[in-house]
């Protein structure tokens, strides 16, 4: 079977994040846009060649130590993975210039505490996901053209740090759902620079995307050996929070209204994020009331799995004493979900 995977990656602007390794290296010619110019590390001979282009392995591609034979092309789910980001330009130069190219003229201040990261995932030529990360701190803003990192790591080589692809390749597989299936995929990432965070309830427009920082190939090979290989990697993020307390009544009643609201979909899992409701209340500082947050996964009537998160409150009486039905409010993050995950769920916690 083949198929296409295709995984977008855009550098936006922030501040603060946590991030992999990231290695400075020489920006090339400073565009000339108002910020200030620094001095930064020199290009390795393999970097010079692979200007702008991500190279992966299946072992740590150390900075100005990069062992070109080592490079893959092909990777099969499960294996450990390697990156390296050879950017044409530092995060901050790009936003210069994606201000420049959208507004039409040099932005006169600078503000690298906003600038972050979009990622976007393609896969069959259709975007399945996206991901922003905020709070770089300024360094990897305004001097480093180069980062490594891993995707999947190998038990005795964790070098480099968990990369910012993560999320993005997480997501992409969760996106294939129940279509995730013994096979071959070609995947495709490129990453751009963008002026700010957008916020995780938006979409942002393909115009945004007009300077392009990075790209690589590669051919994604899956076996259900290496889905299983993959898996507690895939569904890490489906657990109960340590030490938050799991009211089950509250959750009763979440799952009752859900299925009750949506009678196509039906609740698999359920957890409360939050360990108590936080009270909420209006500008002038009297109580509204109350809310908190569980996450839901839910199957669909096609049998595709999604998970969300859910907002629930409810509406202050008085005298300190809150109604005892719940309202559902905002909802958050609502993507597909590999179905394998229900069941590695069940094998922790039953």
């Amino acid at each position: 079977m083949k198929k296409v995977l295709k995984l977008g990656v855009v550098f936006l602007l922030s501040q603060n994040a946590v991030f992999a390794q990231f290695d400075m290296g020489g920006g090339g010619k400073i565009p000339k846009q108002k910020f200030e110019e620094r001095e930064v590390r020199p290009f390795s001979k393999v970097q010079k060649k692979h200007y702008g282009e991500i190279m992966f392995s299946n072992s740590h591609i150390a900075y100005m130590k990069e062992d070109e034979s080592k490079f893959i092309s092909k990777y099969n789910l499960g294996d450990p993975l390697y990156y390296r980001v050879y950017q044409t330009k530092t995060l901050e130069e790009g936003a210069m210039e994606y201000f420049l190219k959208k507004e039409g003229k040099e932005v006169d201040y600078q503000e690298p505490e906003k600038y972050t990261f979009l990622t976007v995932i393609k896969i069959n030529g259709k975007e399945i996901a996206t991901y922003e990360k905020d709070k770089l701190p300024k360094a990897q803003v305004t001097d480093w053209v180069g980062c490594s990192g891993y995707i999947v790591s190998s038990d005795k080589e964790k070098n480099g740090g968990r990369g910012f692809l993560v999320p993005i390749f997480k997501r992409g597989i969760h996106g294939l759902g129940n279509k995730l299936v013994p096979g071959t995929y070609e995947l495709e990432i490129d990453i751009y620079a963008v002026h700010f965070k957008m916020h995780e309830k938006l979409t942002r427009k393909e115009e945004d995307r007009v300077v392009k920082i990075s790209s690589g190939k590669l051919t994604l090979s899956v076996t259900a050996e290496g889905i299983n290989k993959y898996t507690k990697n895939l569904c890490s993020l489906v657990k109960k929070p340590k030490n938050v307390r799991q009211n089950e009544s509250l959750i009763n009643k979440i799952k009752y209204d859900f299925e009750k609201a949506t009678s196509k979909l039906k609740v698999e899992i359920i957890y409360m994020l939050d360990n108590d409701w936080y009270v909420r209340k209006n500008n002038n500082g009297t109580i509204k009331d109350r809310a908190i947050i569980a996450r839901v996964v839910y199957r669909k009537g096609d049998g595709s799995v999604w998970w969300k998160e859910r907002q629930v409150k409810q509406k202050y009486l008085g005298n300190g004493i809150f109604e005892k039905g719940i309202t559902f409010t905002n909802e958050y993050n609502n993507r597909p979900l590999c179905p394998v995950c229900i069941d590695y769920y069940n094998s922790k916690n039953n």
